[in-house]
């Protein structure tokens, strides 16, 4: 674990978390609503999420 915790604001878009993801080189991210943990994201998290939005783009075309 990195020390400090990097936290993310559960209102940051998917390109402020990957950017604090590379920037930090972490794989999971704690998420917080005020001082309240609610969730993890994970890389796989992610790239699953990429992968699905390129998926639905790939039928647009």
């Amino acid at each position: 674990m990195t020390s400090p915790v990097m936290t993310i604001c559960e209102s940051a878009s998917l390109a402020e978390v990957v950017k604090i993801m590379a920037e930090k080189r972490v794989r999971k991210i704690p998420v917080m609503k005020k001082e309240k943990l609610v969730g993890i994201i994970t890389y796989t998290d992610i790239l699953s999420k990429v992968l699905s939005m390129i998926s639905i783009l790939g039928e647009l075309i």
